[in-house]
């Protein structure tokens, strides 16, 4: 009896396991290292910041949604949930944020860029006006 009651036990601690994992976030990391070498031309670069930081200088090619703006999620809601999504902020606190609202919309590519614009600029590379 005690055998089964083990085997049980076993038997949902995986459960709950594969439950846990399911609902963890839903997106990853990335390195401007990896940034820079992410060769898909299928993505788009968002920058979550608002319009004054975005024109005080953004990584080339972002486009500007701004986290902070009651139409945040309208607006992130008209990109294709198909691509890859690679997500940057100051740090990355707002695009982390961003990013658990896009897995929450069932948007399954999403990538932060750790550190944000300040380690793309720490690591020496350009930005635009």
């Amino acid at each position: 009896m005690e055998w089964k009651s083990f085997e049980m036990r076993q038997f949902y601690i995986l459960i709950l396991a594969f439950f846990l994992y399911s609902c963890t976030k839903q997106f990853q990391y990335i390195t401007v290292e990896e940034f820079n070498s992410f060769f898909d031309n299928e993505f788009e670069l968002i920058d979550v910041r608002t319009a004054e930081e975005f024109q005080s200088g953004h990584i080339v090619g972002a486009i500007n949604i701004d986290f902070l703006s009651p139409n945040f999620i309208d607006e992130i809601k008209d990109i294709d949930s198909n691509l890859n999504l690679i997500i940057y902020c100051r740090t990355d606190n707002r695009s982390s944020k961003s990013a658990k609202i896009l897995v929450d919309h069932n948007y399954k590519n999403i990538h932060v860029i750790k550190g944000g614009i300040e380690e793309w600029i720490s690591q020496g590379n350009t930005i635009s006006f």
